[in-house]
């Protein structure tokens, strides 16, 4: 046992766990939000945050179900898009105003101004005139489909039948926010001090690549159900130090990075914890431009000889599924699109690969020279190290590796800059669409640069395609389609291995980023 090792062993045999004196949730934050103002927000790290402090017409429990949030009950027309929301009259702005259905109506309408720059819409893009008005081919925001009956009814009216509009209405970017907060401190209404939420948490501090402290809301409707006093989200973007912190009792849990989990499983089972994460990790080719973005071969030659097995079963095995497809196997009723070398050995892979990166105008003397950029992290910097040495060995391939601070990194990957990025993402609904919509022309998260139209058509309907068994097949074309055109390199489907306090309670094996409502801790 190395050094390292025996001071995380040393550690952990000491922990004992002391009996909690507060109720305070002390939670990793995976990278500095880059905004706490819902529409705008892209990372995981800022909708862990906005989950706290903020609550929509619906919104998911601890197993990812439907449950309602500030609307108490609703109904969907026989038209099938037309939807009634009831708002409670007890639900409240923690400064004390009702929330009312006009907050939506404005809410909804700000997110679709382009003046806004929303990003990653989802349910107000499904209303009537949605898409429209962010394009800015209509500027009279009245005409989006939603509008206010009276102070506590909401009438939205998608542009048509939608099976994932209620499930949308629980993501961050349907979160209501507060118009005067906004009107009197402009960009710097997230701020502490000026920030007015509706969800069982409010805003108290807020210190840049240190720490945002939140305290429970004494005008959250379901105040009384929530059993933490505060949440410290604590940056923890270095999985070596957020474990160290959970040793030190400064955090509740952490994730267990992969040259500790060996230790770990030996040294404290009992608060060890396996889950299957919704999440797939992948690496992305720039469909736009570069040397990758018109020469398909030259794209089936990397992910041939990218052996996703070697990172799974070799130099990080934490219980990861290699991936073939697209769609995690968390997504049930589904049946995944494998791509075509799925059953092939890896010597026939690689024979076809050279004959691929042969008919791309390349092979010895002229190597393919590509740059992949990924976040700051050891796992994936081994991870991309380990696929430059097998492209190397099987194509002659001379990658340069660049890494970045993750907001740097995402800001890049926004702009399409890169030739190549490492990407992984995680979605709270388990639901095919929520991994493939990423694949249409100009769609949130689609850091491929790709475009297709048979894709888009797929996607389009399927997203308005209510029977059950034809939206899953087009989904599931859709996919073989995006495998054929090989935007990307589809690695591993994530697992969620956590150390967890034995004094929080609540904890869902497989959710790396639960919602602290769900949680308690005990004395």
């Amino acid at each position: 046992m190395d050094r390292r090792a025996c001071l995380v062993a040393a550690l952990l045999c000491l922990l004992s766990f002391p009996a909690r004196a507060d109720h305070v949730l002390h939670r990793p934050l995976e990278a500095e939000p880059d905004s706490l103002d819902p529409p705008k927000t892209s990372s995981g790290a800022a909708g862990t945050v906005e989950s706290d402090l903020f609550e929509g017409l619906v919104t998911l429990d601890a197993r990812g179900n439907i449950v309602p949030g500030v609307a108490e009950r609703w109904e969907r027309a026989r038209d099938g898009v037309t939807y009634i929301f009831h708002l409670r009259a007890d639900a409240r702005w923690s400064n004390g105003d009702p929330v009312t259905a006009d907050d939506f109506v404005y809410t909804w309408r700000r997110a679709v101004d382009p003046a806004t720059a929303a990003y990653g819409l989802r349910a107000p893009l499904e209303l009537v005139n949605g898409p429209e008005l962010v394009a800015g081919k209509i500027t009279d925001p009245g005409k989006l489909g939603v509008e206010a009956v009276d102070a506590h009814t909401l009438r939205a009216v998608t542009s048509a039948p939608s099976p994932l509009f209620l499930m949308n209405c629980a993501l961050r970017d349907s979160f209501p926010v507060h118009r005067a907060t906004i009107a009197k401190w402009g960009p710097a209404w997230t701020q502490p001090g000026h920030m007015v939420s509706n969800g069982p948490f409010v805003l108290k501090s807020w210190v840049p690549h240190g720490e945002i402290v939140l305290a429970r809301s004494e005008t959250y409707w379901d105040r009384a159900s929530i059993r933490i006093d505060a949440v410290d989200h604590v940056l923890a973007d270095d999985g070596e130090v957020a474990l160290k912190r959970f040793l030190a009792g400064e955090l509740d849990y952490a994730e267990v990075p992969t040259r500790d989990l060996a230790t770990v499983r030996a040294t404290q089972a009992a608060v060890l914890h396996f889950g299957v994460g919704n999440r797939i990790h992948n690496f992305a080719f720039n469909m736009t431009s570069g040397p990758l973005a018109d020469n398909k071969p030259l794209r089936q030659a990397l992910a041939l000889t990218y052996d996703a097995g070697i990172i799974v079963n070799k130099l990080q095995p934490r219980g990861q599924q290699i991936a073939y497809n697209w769609v995690p196997p968390t997504v049930a009723d589904y049946t995944p699109q494998r791509v075509s070398y799925a059953g092939m050995t890896m010597d026939e892979r690689i024979t076809l690969a050279r004959k691929f990166y042969a008919e791309a105008g390349y092979g010895p003397g002229h190597p393919f020279t590509p740059t992949v950029n990924y976040p700051t992290n050891e796992d994936v910097r081994t991870e991309v190290l380990a696929a430059s040495q097998m492209w190397k060995a099987a194509l002659g391939v001379e990658t340069t590796m660049q890494s970045e601070e993750f907001q740097v990194y995402l800001q890049r990957v926004k702009r399409g800059d890169d030739q190549m990025v490492v990407l992984g993402w995680a979605e709270k609904l388990r639901e095919p669409s929520m991994f493939l919509s990423r694949f249409g022309t100009g769609a949130f998260g689609n850091y491929f640069q790709y475009s297709n139209a048979t894709v888009d058509r797929l996607l389009k309907e399927a997203a308005t395609t209510m029977e059950d068994k034809r939206r899953r097949e087009l989904y599931e074309s859709a996919e073989r389609q995006i495998e054929d055109d090989v935007p990307g390199i589809p690695s591993y489907f994530n697992s969620v291995i956590m150390v967890v306090s034995a004094h929080l309670k609540g904890w869902n094996d497989d959710d790396a980023y639960p919602q602290s409502r769900w949680l308690s801790l005990e004395d």
